[in-house]
């Protein structure tokens, strides 16, 4: 379940596409850069206090949470093609990254140490890693398709459909008791 919960939350039609919003919107290359960079230090500074956030409450909602706060951010894209708006999106974007990498992992790793099969972690996360990429693969083709069909603002609201469906979805994903460590 797991698994798949992962895969969906790859598929966003956004992915395909984004950079060629942000030209098509006007921003030059310098501009898109900038938010890369942006995205990057927000990622960067966020994953150690998320991290901890991720082990104090539920990693499930956590999840939930991350769901929406990038809905949040592809719903500025879709709405505003600006500057300011794009670089709120990957401000938004970063955070929700850094929670689903916290939360994400570790109940994964809760997991398995759960049923006695922590030693299989990495295994078990290249299939994730791997079901992630074919899934980005499939949300490429998919982009494609609603670009042709209603351009841009039907992949933004595609994408925020998706966001908030991972954030639904990650409710019921199974998550493990934790051992308290004395």
């Amino acid at each position: 379940m797991a698994v798949g919960w992962s895969a969906l939350s790859h598929t966003i039609p956004f992915f395909a596409l984004y950079a060629l919003l942000f030209a098509d919107s006007g921003l030059s290359g310098a501009d898109i850069s900038a938010l890369f960079i942006v995205w990057c230090v927000v990622g960067l500074a966020s994953n150690v206090p998320f991290g901890a956030l991720a082990d104090r409450f539920s990693r499930r909602y956590v999840l939930a949470l991350a769901g929406l706060i990038q809905a949040g951010g592809y719903a500025l894209w879709t709405v505003w093609h600006v500057f300011a708006a794009f670089a709120a999106g990957f401000v938004l974007w970063g955070l929700a990254g850094s929670l689903v990498d916290s939360a994400f992992e570790a109940l994964i790793y809760d997991g398995l140490a759960a049923i006695g099969a922590a030693g299989h972690y990495v295994r078990v996360q290249g299939w994730v890693t791997a079901a992630e990429l074919a899934a980005q693969l499939a949300g490429d083709g998919v982009a494609t398709l609603l670009f042709t069909l209603g351009g841009f603002t039907f992949v933004g609201w595609a994408s925020v459909g998706v966001c908030l469906a991972t954030g639904l979805l990650a409710l019921w994903l199974p998550e493990a008791q934790r051992q308290v460590d004395e």
